[in-house]
């Protein structure tokens, strides 16, 4: 996931049995290289599945499970988390400066409603969009597209001064 200036790009990795891990890139749109790469595992990130950046950029949420953390983007140190009864899916950020989260089989979306705030300030709503009696998947519609970042290649800089392409 992209951050709205395009100048971070975030992953969220989980493979069956393991860790979660999160890893966060400072992104050059001019030449392509991925840098300053910064990687957090933990046990609660186990099931990694949903990245946003908050429209600031200052905050990274990521779902596991049922679990919603909310990351500092540049120490990728935790802030907060919020919990849900039902499991989470896919973040995605509106519009209208909030992130929607999909609640696998439930017929609301979770809302942080003021997500550059840190702490319970984001103001989470674990029931806070309805459906109109559709359930949701793990994934959300990907209609809103905060940064198109569509370069040739990527480089991933390391610190040998060598890249991978």
């Amino acid at each position: 996931k992209p951050t709205a200036s395009g100048r971070r790009l975030a992953a969220a990795v989980a493979g069956p049995g393991e860790p979660g891990l999160v890893e966060v890139f400072d992104f050059n749109d001019k030449t392509g290289y991925l840098t300053n790469a910064r990687t957090r595992q933990e046990a609660t990130f186990a099931g990694a599945y949903g990245l946003e950046f908050s429209p600031d950029g200052t905050r990274l949420y990521l779902t596991a499970g049922t679990i919603l953390h909310q990351l500092d983007a540049g120490s990728l140190t935790t802030l907060a988390t919020f919990a849900s009864p039902a499991e989470l899916g896919a973040l995605q950020g509106g519009p209208d400066g909030r992130i929607y989260a999909a609640r696998v089989g439930e017929e609301h979306l979770g809302v942080l409603v003021a997500p550059n705030a840190a702490g319970a300030g984001a103001g989470w709503s674990d029931r806070g969009f309805f459906l109109a009696g559709k359930r949701a998947g793990r994934g959300l519609p990907f209609a809103y597209l905060q940064t198109p970042i569509l370069p040739p290649s990527l480089r991933i800089a390391r610190r040998d001064g060598t890249c991978n392409e």
